[in-house]
């Protein structure tokens, strides 16, 4: 799998459901591989700790593509985490930072031994903005989050909704003294875990009369986790972006905003990762569907 690029953001997240005593509920999670050595590297999908809380079974739907043309899909497969999913889950070690991976390296090394190729993209540490990204970054820069906003997607295509909005607070800064910054871009349920990214543009610079074209590429930012409501009161709370629409009381309304935790978290995951010792086998299943 690449590392994604503006044309194909679309195929790097998964949408998860996740079955616990409570139900089940929908949450995006997106691929993302760390690098463990020189030519070795860990397939996860990150997400929130809320979408994966208490879950006894998780259901994930990925493309596929066709064995003689990489680029072409030509169905799916859905694999369900019967039993076991506790092994596969990674929490970050900081209570407050609502951030979690699912490790699907079993997962892909099943389709590939049943001979079936993978159509996506993952994040690699590559893709987190850098310390200068955010230097050069003005007011109100433009953002795209893409994910399964009230679990809605093409689910024929099986591709997620990509939605655009904008920075509303300053990334570098900690909103209210936290890890978390905010973006005015509407997320609701089924939104937790949506990657955002910094939208790739071009601009002219003309300085002594010299021209110069800078081309700011695409950049993982964060990782939405939670949004303000608005109660019928007029209350402003905050609450994690829910995983079904019960989950939404009926008077608090969301508004808009979103509040992100920022990519480079997602590395302290990593130690969490190469910390755990291999765990019991899973229960896998998978039910191969093409188009």
């Amino acid at each position: 799998m690449k590392s994604p690029h503006k044309n194909i953001l679309s195929t790097t997240t998964i949408l998860i459901e996740s079955t616990s005593s409570g139900g089940t509920s929908r949450g995006t999670g997106f691929m993302f591989s760390f690098s463990i050595a020189a030519d070795e590297a860990m397939p996860m999908l990150v997400t929130n700790k809320h979408v994966l809380e208490n879950t006894t079974k998780i259901k994930l739907k990925i493309s596929i593509s066709d064995p003689s043309d990489h680029s072409r899909k030509i169905g799916t497969t859905e694999y369900t985490i019967k039993s076991g999913v506790e092994n596969l889950i990674f929490n970050h070690p900081d209570a407050n930072i609502d951030l979690a991976a699912i490790n699907i390296a079993a997962i892909l090394n099943d389709m590939v031994n049943s001979g079936i190729y993978g159509h996506g993209n993952m994040f690699s540490e590559n893709d987190l903005v850098t310390g200068e990204e955010l230097d050069d970054l003005g007011i109100a820069e433009e953002i795209l989050m893409v994910g399964y906003p009230t679990g809605l997607s093409d689910e024929v295509n099986n591709l997620p909704i990509v939605r655009q909005g904008v920075l509303a607070s300053d990334p570098k800064v900690k909103f209210n003294g936290r890890e978390q910054f905010m973006i005015d871009c509407a997320c609701y349920h089924g939104s937790s875990g949506s990657p955002i990214i910094l939208k790739a543009k071009q601009t002219v610079d003309v300085k002594n009369g010299a021209i110069t074209v800078v081309n700011r590429r695409n950049a993982l930012l964060g990782v939405l986790f939670a949004g303000p409501t608005t109660t019928a009161h007029g209350k402003i709370t905050i609450k994690n972006i829910p995983t079904t629409t019960g989950e939404a009381a009926q008077f608090d309304h969301l508004i808009n905003l979103g509040y992100v935790i920022p990519s480079r978290m997602i590395l302290e995951l990593k130690n969490e990762v190469l910390a755990r010792a291999p765990g019991a086998e899973v229960d896998i299943s998978k039910v191969v569907t093409k188009f």
